[in-house]
């Protein structure tokens, strides 16, 4: 057991470490300031500020690419909805129409049988001489007009 405790790095957990115990101060000193040198703490300080800047330009990089897609996912809803309206009027205007057109067809429908069942036969037909009433009617609009 003495010889256990009289080998210094039998007591150190970390054997190399420096403030280990054995050797002199003056060595373990020597030891710290190799790490605590003021010129490799500047350069480190350097590396990761060009770190940092390269990082701060991929962050700046990933939120303008964001941004961009973001504002083409908004033009494309925009666009889809205009799309949408657009159908949706196109479709109205095809609605009115053609209820326009039926009823137009009906109007027609009813006039022609109206004025067919107003119409009185012909006396003796076109070609004896007597006057139907659609001759009657283009002979009063040609007299109108020339007056």
């Amino acid at each position: 057991m003495r010889t256990w405790f009289a080998n210094p790095n039998h007591v150190n957990p970390f054997p190399g470490a420096p403030g280990a115990a054995g050797g002199s101060p003056a060595a373990q000193v020597g030891e710290w300031m190799k790490l605590i040198d003021p010129e490799t703490i500047t350069r480190r300080i350097e590396d990761l500020r060009v770190v940092e800047a390269w990082m701060r330009m991929s962050l700046s990089g990933i939120e303008t690419t964001i941004r961009t897609l973001e504002m083409q996912r908004d033009a494309y809803a925009s666009l889809a909805k205009g799309r949408e309206a657009a159908q949706a009027a196109q479709a109205a205007m095809r609605s009115v129409v053609e209820t326009a057109a039926q009823s137009m067809a009906d109007v027609v429908a009813s006039a022609t049988a109206a004025t067919r069942a107003k119409q009185p036969a012909a006396k003796g037909g076109p070609l004896s001489g007597g006057t139907t009433p659609g001759r009657t009617v283009k002979k009063a609009a040609r007299r109108n007009r020339s007056t």
